[in-house]
């Protein structure tokens, strides 16, 4: 559940559309240090109007309520995942339905490969096995002639 705080950052920050995709949060260090941190693909930390956004931020979220131990930094795309863990898990979930359709479909072209070379696969087995049984016979040296019937001579 998102806090009082946090909910004022995103409000200010989300005024501007060119930051709506934007994550922004923050966390309470080591001596009440408040760090703010942020991300967006292709950030251009240059950008005036951002830190124009960001002191008001500071100013209106952090400075009015009595908190002066406050700094911001921009989040590198590697620490995605320790800064902001449920985008990390919104990306496992769709990389698991990914995963889970790329399956399906080599699935399917499994399941038509085995339809479609079951009877090779069949006959190449029964050969295999039908070779292993030679070679047992040929260890008991007993050779088992077929027997030869004649089937017209039961009518």
């Amino acid at each position: 559940m998102e806090d009082i705080k946090l909910k004022k950052m995103k409000e200010i920050l989300y005024s501007n559309p060119k930051y709506k995709n934007m994550k922004i949060d923050y966390r309470i260090e080591e001596g009440n240090y408040y760090l703010i941190y942020h991300y967006q693909k292709n950030f251009n930390i240059f950008d005036m109007e951002f830190h124009e956004l960001m002191s008001k931020i500071i100013e209106e979220v952090f400075y009015k309520n009595g908190i002066t131990n406050v700094g911001q930094r921009d989040v590198l795309e590697r620490e995605v995942k320790e800064y902001f863990p449920e985008k990390n898990e919104i990306l496992n979930f769709y990389t698991a339905l990914e995963f889970e359709e790329i399956l399906n479909t080599l699935s399917k072209t499994f399941k038509k490969n085995i339809a479609s070379n079951y009877t090779d696969t069949y006959f190449a087995i029964n050969k295999y096995n039908n070779m292993k049984l030679n070679k047992r016979s040929k260890l008991n040296k007993t050779k088992y002639n077929k027997p030869n019937i004649i089937y017209s001579n039961f009518s």
